[in-house]
């Protein structure tokens, strides 16, 4: 019968003493403990900012690999001007300011075009709209660098 009295005693004297405890005065506060606190509260770090470096290295990362293609396949292709070269420039000079002007201008949205579609063929679920890019390329811009650069690579497909 002990033990079922003191199991039946032990909450009832956790109880009791809490009572005890609760009672007793409150200790007083010593005075200038709050300004001791705060003080030895260090000071808080500054938030960092989003990071926008990573973003813009990503960008340069596509950039550099689209300007590097490009120079590839200027390289590359000029090959073709080095076995007849009389016959470009011929062709270059029965052309008008205008008409280079069109050359120019077509060989930069081509260009472009490509940069855009390499940056895309990196980014997650981009092969697909990148395929398209290189298509559209490859049939409206074949007489530019971007597009013999595509159909020699063919993995637009």
């Amino acid at each position: 019968m002990r033990a079922n009295d003191k199991a039946s005693e032990g909450p009832l004297n956790e109880q009791v003493l809490e009572a005890r405890l609760r009672a007793l005065p409150k200790p007083p506060v010593p005075s200038g403990l709050e300004q001791r606190l705060l003080a030895a509260i260090p000071p808080a770090e500054p938030i960092a900012k989003p990071r926008l470096q990573a973003t813009w290295r990503w960008a340069a990362t596509g950039t550099a690999a689209a300007v590097a293609v490009i120079l590839a396949v200027i390289l590359i292709v000029p090959q073709e001007s080095v076995r007849a070269p009389q016959t470009r420039e011929s062709a270059v000079m029965d052309m008008s300011e205008v008409d280079i002007d069109r050359v120019i201008e077509r060989e930069a949205i081509a260009a472009r075009l490509l940069a855009s579609a390499n940056i895309l063929s990196n980014e997650p679920g981009g092969k697909h709209d990148s395929a398209k890019i290189q298509r559209h390329i490859a049939s409206f811009y074949p007489d530019t660098s971007a597009g013999k650069a595509i159909s020699l690579v063919g993995d637009y497909k």
